[in-house]
């Protein structure tokens, strides 16, 4: 019993750890983009719309979307306020919620903004009647938040925001573990290109040899990557070598010729790796 625990903590752990990674790793680009809206209150705006129900990467997330779409920051922040309602008064998620807002304006979509349970009927008025959809939404929703009044924090209000603390810590993990992961990937990747190499048709025994032997003498990156790279161009002039052959017919002195160039332009392709490799 106490080995099957530990082991289904072990892959909790596991899960959890990657789940934590590949938040961090969509992070990384979604953040860079949200930092070039330039608004460092932003953030803390669209948490307290939400009431804390949206995670941080899907709140930058939103933005950016909204921003590509030209929509204000402040009407996003009303918006996600509106949507967050919705979702709780109709059992709805938030994301999904926030995400009709946004593609719904952002397309003026009649059918999308439907979502948010806005008459098609009244937005249709109101659009006409001031001459934007941008400006018949906000109407209809500060209408509707006149009639519902204060906001009441319900216990699914208190999952989501659960939900969303814990989204956020294993973002903050992910991030942490990011640097680690990094290197171990390159590693994965440095070992993925070997086997592609060792299984590569492009390249004799005698190359793959050499190639092994340089890898189990613990050569650096960089050297197995410049010798590799003067295997490949001699080879393919080798290559044209071999083709022109043809034309020397039976002719003994011809093959012999070409054998000693192909011979000679392996050994420059190691001379060449090893003076990069000493200069570096």
């Amino acid at each position: 019993g106490g080995v099957i625990g530990a082991s289904f903590a072990v892959d909790a752990i596991r899960q959890f750890s990657m789940e934590s990674i590949q938040l961090a790793a969509t992070m990384e680009g979604v953040q860079a983009a949200f930092n070039r809206l330039d608004d460092p209150t932003l953030l803390n705006r669209l948490r307290t719309a939400t009431a804390g129900t949206a995670s941080d990467l899907k709140l930058m997330q939103t933005a950016v979307e909204a921003k590509n779409f030209r929509i204000p920051m402040d009407a996003l922040a009303k918006g996600l306020e509106f949507a967050q309602r919705r979702a709780q008064a109709t059992g709805k998620t938030v994301d999904h919620m926030v995400d009709s807002f946004v593609t719904g304006m952002g397309r003026e979509s009649i059918k999308i903004l439907d979502n948010l349970g806005i008459s098609a009927l009244e937005l249709s008025a109101k659009t006409k009647e001031l001459g934007s959809m941008s400006l018949a939404v906000g109407e209809i929703m500060q209408n509707a938040f006149d009639e519902a009044g204060e906001q009441v924090v319900t216990t699914s209000m208190k999952i989501d925001q659960q939900k969303t603390a814990i989204t956020n810590l294993k973002t903050e993990i992910g991030e942490s573990l990011m640097p680690a992961y990094s290197k171990w990937l390159d590693s994965s990747i440095t070992g993925l290109t070997a086997i592609n190499i060792l299984t590569s048709d492009h390249l004799s025994v005698s190359e793959k040899a050499s190639f092994s032997a340089q890898m189990m003498m613990g050569q650096n990156k960089k050297f197995t990557r410049d010798y590799y790279a003067e295997l490949i161009r001699t080879r393919s002039e080798t290559e044209a070598l071999a083709k022109a052959q043809d034309g020397f017919g039976d002719s003994t002195d011809g093959t012999t010729e070409s054998v000693v160039e192909l011979t000679q332009k392996q050994k420059d392709a190691l001379l060449k790796a090893q003076e990069t490799r000493r200069k570096n």
